[in-house]
């Protein structure tokens, strides 16, 4: 956030938290949106990015599509066999590895600023062992603002770049 304020509506943040029933390995997350825009009177008007209705509900949209927050994990414990004892520290980047029984924290932020809207996003794994909650990794806080989408308003609308207007 910063500048003028004028964009600050578009700032969100999330956090959530997912049971992991069994053992897995997680590369990233995969982000989908169903909307409605209106009820007709042949039925509501939807657009979806979600792969299992997208067909059904905006079979040929062109813009706007599934988005993939990949992920790099420095994860905590070398095992997860025997109730997560740890063999040492492990600071490789990998994907994330969930045992059985652990839960994955997501938290989410759609950040701005006077120019445009990005994404950053961080992941953390936990379990509970003895009734203590541990942490058995954490992703990098990964960031798309070098490739944010570029916002308009009627400051930079009269603009051109190379006889380009995004807005």
């Amino acid at each position: 956030i910063g500048g003028d304020g004028a964009n600050e509506h578009n700032y969100r943040d999330c956090r959530i938290t997912f049971p992991i029933r069994e053992q897995g390995v997680c590369h990233g997350l995969g982000g989908y949106f169903e909307t409605v825009l209106y009820s007709g009177s042949e039925g509501p008007v939807e657009l979806s990015t979600n792969p299992v209705t997208m067909d059904a509900k905006s079979k040929d949209m062109i813009s706007w599509f599934p988005i993939f927050f990949a992920l790099k994990v420095r994860e905590l414990f070398w095992s997860f066999k025997c109730c997560c004892q740890t063999s040492g520290a492990n600071n490789v980047q990998t994907p994330m590895h969930l045992p059985a029984g652990s839960e994955v924290e997501v938290s989410m932020w759609r950040q701005t600023d006077d120019r445009k809207v990005w994404y950053e996003w961080l992941v953390e794994s936990f379990m509970t062992v003895n009734g203590q909650r541990i942490k058995l990794g954490v992703s990098d806080l990964h960031s798309s603002k070098s490739s944010g989408c570029l916002m308009c308003s009627r400051r930079f609308s009269n603009r051109r770049i190379s006889g380009w207007n995004p807005c």
